[in-house]
């Protein structure tokens, strides 16, 4: 049986027959019939063509036959099978490829959804230790120093006692704060951050007679950070702030923070006193420090030398 194969653009086509009887040729008479399209044979009479139009992609067989010049229908059929090529969206490969493009997509978003989900428990669980640790700590600091007030009648140790848990309580809402900005969905952007380290700089050197300069470079100030970012870029700056204040006895302090090339570097040192790394390098400021470098992924180096310097350097914001 002959094939013929034609692309879907294809589907308007004619067949022309004619039967082996030159005694009589108009005499002959013809019938066909499409498998596919015609439920039943076509009676064509004397006609010796048949037209199709807009015929589908898929297999079919056209067959004709024919009389004789006595009007006797041929028991030979002449079929030729035809084959109409889909386009390619209606391809197998391309539904299987469709189909895993779409699998792909849900497999993406559900990852995605996940890793969110995952992001916001670790955040949670981040934020129930920083709670514990520091709250909680701060809480059992005020409960034995006011059980400590309560046992003596000293003025002087009362007056003592009353000055620390006010330290105390001040800690608690200065660490309330933090914690209620850095989860604030409103804060991630530099702007935000870079404002907040404005702010708590302006407040912890406001008693002191030191100089500060703020340099910043390529800090875009409506780019959005990520908050496990900008919530640990911001509490190692405050440790770091709060350790000059406390310990440094500086008179200068300088503040770089550059969001350039590849990195970003946050730059904190002053002339002060320094320490010995060998006495303080265990203590829970500097652990912190280095704990929440650990979460951005990020290098930290302190060096002494006439001052400190301190330096975190992490990939571009």
């Amino acid at each position: 049986m002959e094939k013929i194969v034609l692309s879907y653009k294809q589907n308007f086509f004619s067949f022309e027959f004619a039967a082996l009887d030159y005694a009589q040729p108009a005499r002959i008479q013809y019938t066909y019939k499409m498998k596919g399209v015609d439920k039943n044979w076509v009676v064509s009479g004397k006609r010796r063509y048949a037209s199709y139009t807009n015929i589908g992609p898929g297999e079919y067989v056209f067959q004709v036959r024919g009389t004789n010049s006595d009007g006797l229908w041929s028991k030979n059929t002449k079929s030729i099978m035809m084959t109409i090529s889909p386009p390619y969206w209606q391809t197998w490969w391309f539904k299987l490829t469709g189909i895993l493009i779409v699998l792909m997509v849900l497999y993406v978003l559900h990852h995605i959804r996940v890793q969110k989900l995952l992001a916001i428990e670790r955040l949670r669980v981040r934020i129930a230790s920083d709670l514990h640790d520091d709250i909680g700590s701060a809480l059992t600091r005020i409960s034995i120093t006011s059980e400590q007030m309560q046992t003596t009648s000293d003025h002087g140790k009362i007056h003592t006692f009353s000055k620390t848990i006010g330290d105390i309580s001040r800690d608690i809402i200065s660490t309330m704060s933090d914690i209620i900005w850095s989860i604030d969905a409103r804060n991630d952007t530099l702007t935000e951050l870079v404002d907040r380290m404005h702010d708590f700089t302006h407040n912890a050197f406001a008693m002191g007679n030191i100089k500060v300069g703020f340099v910043q470079k390529g800090m875009e100030k409506k780019k959005k950070i990520p908050v496990n970012y900008r919530q640990n870029i911001f509490y190692i700056y405050k440790e770091v702030i709060n350790n000059i204040v406390k310990h440094s006895e500086a008179t200068e302090v300088k503040i770089k923070l550059l969001n350039q090339d590849s990195h970003f570097v946050m730059e904190l040192s002053d002339n002060g006193k320094g320490f010995d790394p060998e006495k303080v390098l265990g203590g829970n400021g500097l652990r912190n420090i280095r704990m929440r470098a650990g979460r951005l992924k990020a290098d930290i180096n302190i060096t002494v030398d006439k001052g400190v310097t301190v330096t975190l350097k992490m990939k571009k914001l």
